[in-house]
């Protein structure tokens, strides 16, 4: 294979996507091809880090998928001294085969296990020392499990070594099975079933039914329970499969009917999936079913079984299953015929087939039919699969069927399933039929030169994303067979580029050229981006002379169903609807997403549509929508809209929303006015104080907080005096007293401001007033530097004030303390207050306001990851403030001390705050992220770049997203954020 440089091919492809694919299909090649070797310097030849481990990720398990460990595991040696490694090899089947192998290969011992965890927070990892126990070190394995503090960690880990040492029939597992759930009973009560549950299903996978049984005895929850004997049953036998069903019968019947109904399914499945048919124990589980038509389902799948075994008793089960489902009629028999199908036998095929040709709906119709052909065609009937393929009359349902027989058949009989090919009616289905059977003719070193010209010259001008999925058998076969035709196929695939078109519609709309973005669109575009670029001249031509936008948008939808992806469809008919809505009737386009958007993404398209509707003037349009909503619905979607509109800066708009979506929800106020609080944005805040009619102390508190903070001192102290002002209006025997006069205490602390001090003399006295007074004095004792004045304030506090809301203050004076002595005071101040009696989003503000206040973020990091399982939540709540306040320095100084896992998280949550203001700031970053993140960090840079006019900045970042889903977002929210600014000129 010396004649192609395969490096140098995958550098002419510019977008990351196609380089992605691309080199996974030359790898793949390669190493079928035997050349290892050359597969890595492929891969390590791709020029994003992040992606080239993922990349060596994947050429690792398609090496083991190949019963080829050996190489699996040279793939991996040189990230052996990477930690995520470890994770890595547990996707293998190689560490299964030979973990010996893989423990001595990358230096894995406890230690560096229990690092890894601790460090990613990755409770997988913890499999290591069940590798490492069943390897003979379990007192490595257990030396390390005991040394996590956290009872998580160190109850699962144990567990681990305790299956372990069961399965190589050590006694010594008792003891530390025992030592595992004395550490497992400082968790809550879910997470301790989850951790016995678990072990529960590993002791049986390893012929430990017996002691599997016995531990199962300690899950507290009855439904954890029932599905962790089930998750057991294929490893069960005897007495003990018998006794267990029977256990589990018993304690269903203690749970709700939904739960009831799930677990008896779930069981059935699962006994009748065992090897040997169990009559007594199916028709025990059946009995028990009292639901229509699930028990029918459940008689005809058992039908099928005794079918295959000669067993005439299916007749009866069958006869009576099926009488009851033909009672069906609408959605509910799709769903009934959709769970049939995987379980039909031969016998039952007529039955089943007239049966679905009595739904109404024919592309419900279509699609149970294709799924019967493609099942006949799996089982080897050839000729019944390619008879229903025939009827079906939809034609890319006909199509996928179809491709699926000459999928099978290439192998078997080229010639008929190359006449197949020719009559499948859809042209991708068709072409990538020629595809697959020109990569087969090339494994038996056949070159058909017309299929390979045939499928090239059809995709001179085409879909891009339909164009790759129908040349990937060809890539890997041209590079498995080092054959030249395949830089051919990758000059094709250079040219095409949703963005090459794009760019150009994009430069004609903003300079005003409707007409010549017009013809681009329909000459250039292909699938989503033509879908798009039509929506969006829809919008700039809507008030031309002579415009026909339902002409134009009947033509978008045209090209919609020519989509095959799911998720291209949803954001395609999210973006006619946008455009509908903007031009003509929002109720029609209303209509769109609620009708023809497929189910799964109904909930995504309709809050895009929604939240965009008051930044395109539609706000009177908005309100009636939401107000028909259900309101558990209709709340997050009210809180996205004004943060959207107020986001992109539509004051107006906002203000005229407010009303009406107040008076639907009535607490949609005091969220909203949280929500903009800790974005530090006083003057919003005071237009939402001013609709407010009950207490508005913490809100006036509040807003003379985000004022101090923006060094606004003035308009601070009118804030604190309104909230004062607002405090004496309630009775001091009121318990709201107290909680407002702790969040005005906070807030005039956090401000740092000594005269508020005197503020508070004109409205407070006694115990009140020396309780504001005390905390000026903590904080000042803590900002000089002394330690044991400070603490004696606190306490003294404390003694006369237990009560939590009071530790906000607290992590503030800490905060001002800076050094080892702030985690000191930070931890009484915790101690205390029994911190962890707090919600995620109060323990966030406690930690916001020590780091406010000057505290190290490293030590807010480890306390909370320290001591608190729901980490995650409290970072991020933490962490978002600081994102959006613009205070990066902050932000990024939490997210370097986090462990990897949180890191990522915590930055992939924050990404679409950020990048609404900081888009250049975001992208510093995106080093050493998963691929996964860096896709949605960069989504929302293209989208804010374009809001700014920065077209060739929007169009450079969307290239180098590389998940299909992840740039088809991006791709629709470019035109999205375009229509909502075409709309308003």
């Amino acid at each position: 294979m010396d004649g192609i440089d395969f490096t140098n091919l995958v550098g002419l492809v510019s977008r990351y996507c196609t380089k992605v694919w691309l080199t996974r299909l030359i790898a793949q090649g390669l190493v079928e091809a035997g050349d290892v070797d050359g597969a890595v310097k492929v891969v390590s030849a791709f020029p994003d880090a992040a992606w080239r481990l993922e990349l060596l990720s994947e050429l690792s398990l398609f090496l083991a998928d190949t019963d080829d460990c050996k190489s699996a595991l040279r793939v991996l040696m040189d990230v052996k001294d990477n930690d995520i490694v470890l994770d890595i090899l547990l996707d293998t089947y190689c560490v299964d085969k030979g973990f010996e192998e893989a423990l001595e290969s990358f230096g894995i011992n406890g230690e560096r296990v229990g690092r890894a965890v601790k460090e990613s927070g990755n409770c997988r990892l913890l499999n290591w020392l069940y590798f490492l126990a069943k390897a003979g070190r379990a007192d490595e394995a257990l030396k390390a499990a005991r040394e996590f503090e956290e009872s998580h960690y160190r109850s699962e880990g144990l567990m681990k070594v305790a299956v372990a040492l069961a399965e190589r029939g050590n006694e010594r597992y008792k003891e530390v099975l025992n030592e595992a759930l004395d550490a497992a009973d400082g968790l809550c009560s879910a997470d301790f079933d989850d951790v016995v549950a678990s072990a529960v299903v590993e002791l049986a996978s390893v012929g430990r039914g017996e002691l599997a049984h016995e531990l199962a005895g300690n899950i507290v929850d009855d439904y954890v329970f029932v599905s962790a004997l089930i998750d057991g049953l294929p490893c069960l036998e005897g007495t003990l499969l018998g006794n267990t069903v029977d256990e589990i019968l018993e304690v269903a019947d203690e749970l709700y009917e939904e739960d009831y109904v799930e677990v008896l399914i779930k069981l059935f499945f699962a006994v009748l999936d065992l090897p040997e048919l169990n009559k007594p124990l199916l028709d025990r589980i059946v009995k028990r079913v009292y639901f229509e038509p699930t028990r029918s389902l459940l008689q005809i799948g058992y039908a099928s079984r005794l079918l295959e075994n000669n067993d005439e008793g299916f007749k009866d089960l069958y006869r009576e299953g099926m009488n009851n489902l033909r009672r069906l009629t609408g959605k509910q028999r799709f769903i009934i015929a959709r769970a049939l199908v995987p379980n039909m036998v031969q016998r039952f095929t007529a039955d089943l087939i007239k049966f679905i040709n009595e739904i109404p709906d024919v592309r419900e119709q279509a699609y149970l039919l294709r799924e019967i052909s493609i099942s006949k065609n799996v089982m080897g009937e050839y000729e019944d699969a390619l008879k229903i393929a025939r009827s079906i009359n939809v034609q890319d349902e006909r199509a996928a069927a179809l491709y699926s027989i000459v999928d099978n058949l290439s192998e078997k009989d080229f010639e008929r399933a190359l006449n197949i090919a020719n009559e499948i009616p859809d042209r991708n289905w068709r072409e990538r039929g020629f595809s697959l059977l020109f990569a087969n003719a090339l494994s038996r070193e056949e070159f058909r030169e017309d299929l390979f010209k045939n499928v090239l010259a059809g995709l001179a001008k085409r879909d891009e994303g339909d164009a790759l999925h129908i040349l990937e058998p060809m890539v890997g076969s041209l590079a498995k067979k080092g054959r030249r035709e395949l830089e051919d196929v990758v000059n094709l695939v250079s040219k095409l580029d949703y963005l090459k078109p794009l760019k150009r519609v994009l430069t004609f709309l903003v300079a005003g050229d409707a007409e010549g973005a017009l013809k681009v669109a329909r000459e250039e575009s292909f699938g989503l981006a033509k879908i798009l670029a039509l929506s969006a001249i829809v919008v700039k031509t809507s008030h031309a002379k002579g415009s026909s936008p339902r002409k134009i948008l009947d033509e978008a939808r045209r090209e919609v169903k020519k989509l095959e992806n799911r998720y291209e469809q949803s954001f395609a008919l999210t973006m006619i609807a946008f455009a509908s809505a903007v031009t003509m009737q929002v109720k029609d386009a209303f209509e769109i997403i609620i009708n023809e958007v497929p189910w799964e993404y109904h909930q995504p398209s309709l809050f895009e549509f929604l939240v965009r509707l008051p930044v395109a003037g539609r706000v009177d349009d908005l309100v009636k929508l939401v107000q028909n909503l259900d309101r558990q619905l209709g709340h997050p979607i009210i809180l996205q809209t004004l943060a959207y509109t107020y986001i992109g800066g539509y004051m107006k708009e906002l203000e005229k929303m407010l009303d009406p979506l107040i008076s639907f929800d009535p607490f949609i106020l005091s969220h909203a006015i949280s929500f903009f609080a800790i974005r530090g944005e006083p003057e919003l805040i005071q237009i939402l104080i001013e609709k407010q009619k009950d207490d508005k102390s913490l809100s006036f508190s509040t807003s003379g907080l985000a004022y101090s903070l923006r060094g606004k001192a003035e308009q601070a102290r009118r804030a604190f005096e309104k909230a004062f002002e607002e405090l004496s209006k309630i009775p001091k025997d009121d318990t709201r007293r107290s909680y407002a006069l702790h969040s005005i205490i906070m807030c005039m602390l956090a401000s740092a401001d000594e005269s508020n001090v005197e503020l508070g003399k004109k409205f407070l006295q006694g115990d009140e007033l020396e309780l504001l007074s005390e905390f000026f004095k903590a904080s000042k004792h803590a900002s000089e530097g002394r330690m044991k004045e400070t603490q004696t304030i606190l306490r003294s506090i404390e003694d006369k004030h237990p009560v939590l809301s009071t530790l906000p203050s607290m992590a503030i004076v800490a905060g001002r303390m800076k050094g080892k002595n702030s985690l000191t005071l930070l931890k009484d101040a915790l101690e205390m207050k029994k911190a962890k009696e707090l919600s995620t989003l109060e323990l966030s503000a406690v930690f916001v306001q020590f780091i406010v206040a000057g505290g190290d973020p490293k030590i807010a990091v480890e306390t909370i990851e320290k001591n608190w399982i729901e980490c995650e939540d409290i970072l991020f709540q933490t962490a978002a403030y600081f994102a959006t306040m613009k205070n990066l320095e902050k932000f990024q100084s939490l997210t370097e001390n986090m462990n990897p896992y949180n890191r990522e998280a915590i930055i992939r949550r924050t990404a679409a705050l950020m990048s609404y203001r900081e888009p250049e700031e975001i992208a510093q970053l995106l080093k050493n992220l998963p691929v996964h993140t860096k896709d949605i960090i960069l989504g929302r840079i293209t989208e804010e770049s374009l809001r700014r006019g920065r077209i060739e900045d929007a169009l450079t970042t969307a290239s180098k997203i590389v998940e299909k889903e992840n740039y088809i977002h991006a791709l629709s929210d470019m035109f999205l954020t375009l229509t909502e600014k075409l709309a308003r000129e």
